[in-house]
């Protein structure tokens, strides 16, 4: 990916698309092999990954009441 590039990963229901997500942003730990990139390895401080613009945003939030 290039700087200023957005990427997505689409796929049906139970293909592992948050389980990718999940290991990319540090929420799981990989069990074999490494996940990562733009200078991102396990065990960083989450301030460490936003800064290199890796970040997970969730499909149902509600910032505001309706």
């Amino acid at each position: 990916m290039g700087v200023e590039e957005l990427f997505a990963i689409i796929g049906p229901n139970g293909a592992g698309k948050t389980s990718i997500f999940n290991s990319i942003s540090q929420v799981y730990r990989p069990q074999e092999g490494e996940s990562g990139g733009r200078g991102v390895h396990h065990g960083q401080p989450p301030d460490h990954v936003a800064e290199r613009g890796i970040a997970r945003t969730f499909q149902n939030i509600e910032l505001f009441p309706t």
